[in-house]
């Protein structure tokens, strides 16, 4: 039976704590097991539409993976070790942070200048732009900006060598002189493949410089029709000396969107073109039957590879890396895709793995799985929204994760999954307990983003879900039925309403912002703005817009927030994530007087810069927050648009500093700050009594049984810090700081 508290007491308010820089600093070795299997790779955060090079990150001699996912903007790195003779991935950030920004469309990594370091190709507006490698020995990666836009030789002179963003062009060695050369799609028409011809050995006698001439405009004597396999051969276009111009014969319909990979498929030495094209689920391969100099294709194939066929819903890319590390050559395939339009494809299984079993010239790749790398991530699919709770009353907190859905009879249907934490409230080990928690697929809904509040004012925390329904936005509940402290007891016929009114794609955040002891809302919109919506006990009425001067913003749409103490100073911050893979933190932003707040995004430790930087996180993600490691500080961890989590332990420091305050392993006061009620437990009896900021007792002493949670009743008591005085039989007196109505 709960001991409820009441104090007869002078209260006297206390200055509050000092803020402190925000500090969060990654953890990627928490442990994570689905099915009793740990996986290695569990916090890299999901892939969807990946794209593949190898580098030698860490310059051990081994070609380490670089992977940068097109529909997230986002940029991964993983390390490859050996463990008996099987190559193993492990995810490695800090890498991250060391290669260009704002890197968009597509990233391919090639040594052009015969260094023995691969450099970087990506998409511009402008078409293509080249990042030299300058890594020093024992250095992290360095880059230098060498072309902006890279520039070829035309019949009509020199112009920017376009690429357009849907593309997925090939570079490679086409004609054997040593140097790299381009071969892309038309800008134009997206129907010819152009050969873009590196004339460095030509001019220079090395490959260290990027002189482009166009040598063919329809190389191979292709041409790609509107339709899916739609391909005629035997053109001419060449004409010597200003690569001539290949047109539209025939007033073809234009086919634009194409990936191009070459890979010398049979071992005759000359390079085969794969062509992957939008809306169309097969490979296109067309072996090469010309000559180094002048490339010819006559017939097309599907049947690639031949161990099995590659079928995509839409629009494949072909990489070809050795991703284990034998020195050959090994497939992946991956939709090329910005959105899942149609929501076709099934992005927890979105990248084909082929191994490379040939021991002569011509490649045998077996088929080995649709998952590589994502089968050992946590990854739901698209946009992964977590929550954290302990659902089962044993002390520490379990995860649940959210998503936008699963592909189930050609329609997304989300469902939330549960990890359980079998670990300990200082070190959390989670495993996989529920695919569908609390049955909610059969709802046949979308974007199920959980959270976990006192929504009926009985104490107890309930489950509220955000979801999508026919276009429409809503918020529901199940009341928990058990008393706050013990494992959560829900009635799947009993929910509840929330009367709220949100836009579609709305997220919203409920915390008592007025200070009148009910929940309001903070609602981020689709669109960027931040709503305030107060509740006035029967519904929830719109009171402003773009709160603190955050406004509708392209860069910052599907803003999400969530409100907490997270500097250790005693007042409520905002934290948002948005759109632009941003993570935002406006201290102490309930007490800002200023129309304006201003934000602060340098709040992750990079080891390797030494410093605190801000984080590029991908294009949508979606922060929870709950005390992971049981040092009284929120931690983070970051639902991304891929799928897949981010944790991140708070390293702020000065915390809560008193020094007479000592942590108690297993001793439970929750939560802090507290604005109604504290909840206390201890394994063992206690005393506790809490003083002012002067030092002075307040109230009497109160006894806690051993295992039993005891309720003091905070409301109306005047904002300020207070010390938690703790008594256990045999033990020193320890001491816990406590912040009331932050």
């Amino acid at each position: 039976m709960k001991t409820f508290f009441y104090l007869l007491v002078l209260l006297v308010s206390s200055p509050m704590l000092l803020a402190q820089p925000l500090r969060f600093a990654w953890q990627n070795q928490i442990p994570l097991k689905i099915n009793g299997q740990a996986l290695d790779l569990a916090w890299a955060g999901g892939l969807n539409a990946p794209q593949f090079s190898t580098l030698d990150l860490n310059q051990d001699g081994k070609a380490d993976l670089v992977v940068f996912d097109r529909s997230n903007g986002k940029l991964y790195t993983f390390l490859v070790f050996l463990v008996n003779g099987q190559a193993r991935y492990q995810y490695a950030p800090q890498y991250e942070n060391f290669f260009p920004t704002d890197l968009k469309g597509w990233i391919l990594l090639r040594d052009y200048d015969g260094d023995g370091r691969k450099d970087i190709f990506t998409h511009t507006n402008l078409g293509i732009r080249v990042f030299r490698n300058q890594t020093l020995a024992g250095q992290y990666p360095a880059w230098q900006l060498v072309a902006e836009p890279l520039m070829t030789q035309g019949y009509r002179g020199l112009v920017n060598l376009q690429v357009n963003i849907m593309d997925v062009p090939a570079l490679a060695d086409v004609d054997g002189d040593g140097d790299l050369d381009i071969v892309s799609f038309d800008f134009a028409t997206g129907s010819w493949l152009e050969w873009h011809k590196n004339e460095s050995v030509e001019q220079f006698g090395n490959r260290e410089h990027l002189v482009f001439r166009r040598e063919s405009s329809c190389w191979g004597g292709l041409i790609e029709g509107a339709t899916c396999g739609a391909f005629s051969f035997g053109y001419e276009c060449e004409v010597p000396g200003n690569g001539g111009g290949g047109g539209n014969p025939d007033n073809r319909i234009l086919h634009v969107g194409s990936t191009l990979a070459l890979h010398d498929v049979n071992g005759d030495g000359l390079l085969d073109a794969l062509i992957g094209d939008v809306a169309c689920p097969e490979v296109y391969l067309m072996y090469n039957v010309g000559t180094l100099k002048k490339a010819r294709f006559e017939s097309v194939s599907t049947a690639f590879p031949d161990s099995k066929a590659l079928q995509f819903s839409t629009f494949p890319a072909l990489f070809f890396e050795d991703v284990d590390a034998d020195g050959k050559a090994d497939l992946l395939a991956a939709p090329n895709l910005f959105v899942n339009e149609g929501n076709q494809i099934d992005f927890e299984n979105s990248v084909w793995y082929y191994k490379n079993e040939s021991d002569s010239q011509v490649p045998d790749f077996v088929f080995q799985s649709q998952d590589f790398l994502q089968s050992q991530m946590l990854d739901v699919g698209e946009q992964a929204f977590p929550a954290l709770a302990d659902d089962d009353g044993d002390g520490d907190l379990d995860l649940f994760v959210g998503q936008k859905g699963r592909l189930q009879a050609g329609r997304l249907v989300a469902r939330l999954m549960r990890f359980e934490n079998t670990g300990t409230a200082q070190n959390p080990v989670f495993e996989k307990t529920h695919d569908d928690w609390l049955g909610l697929s059969a709802e046949l809904a979308q974007d199920f983003k959980l959270f976990f509040q006192d929504l009926n004012g009985d104490q107890s925390l309930d489950a509220g879900w955000v979801f999508t329904q026919n276009g429409q936005t809503q918020v529901q509940y199940f009341p928990n039925q058990a008393p706050r402290g013990q494992a959560f007891r829900f009635e799947p016929q009993q929910r509840e309403n929330l009367p709220l009114t949100l836009q579609a794609g709305d997220f919203p955040h409920f915390f008592d912002w007025d200070g009148d002891g009910d929940l309001d809302a903070l609602v981020g919109r689709r669109l960027g703005g931040l709503a305030y919506y107060e509740n006035t006990g029967t519904a929830f009425v719109l009171q402003q817009e773009g709160m603190g001067q955050i406004q509708n913003h392209a860069f910052a749409r599907l803003l999400t927030p969530i409100v907490a103490d997270l500097d250790g100073d005693g007042l409520s911050d905002l934290l948002t994530g948005d759109a632009g893979g941003k993570l935002r933190f406006y201290a102490n932003a309930r007490h800002q007087p200023a129309p304006t707040w201003t934000a602060s995004m340098d709040i992750f430790e990079n080891a390797a810069r030494e410093d605190f930087i801000p984080e590029n996180l991908g294009t949508a993600i979606f922060p929870a927050l709950g005390d992971l490691n049981g040092d009284q500080k929120p931690d983070l961890v970051v639902g991304l648009a891929t799928g897949g989590l981010r944790i991140a332990y708070n390293q702020t420091d000065g915390f809560f500093a008193d020094p007479a305050q000592t942590e108690i392993p297993g001793l439970y006061v929750f939560p802090n700050p507290a604005d109604s009620f504290i909840y206390l437990r201890y394994h063992e009896a206690m005393r506790v009594q809490l003083s002012d900021g002067t030092g002075k007792m307040l109230g009497k002493p109160m006894a806690v049984e051993a295992g039993k949670e005891a309720t003091l009743d905070v409301r109306g008591w005047p904002p300020g810090t207070y010390l938690l005085r703790i008594e256990v039989p045999g033990q020193p007196i320890f001491h816990r700081k406590i912040l009331l109505n932050p």
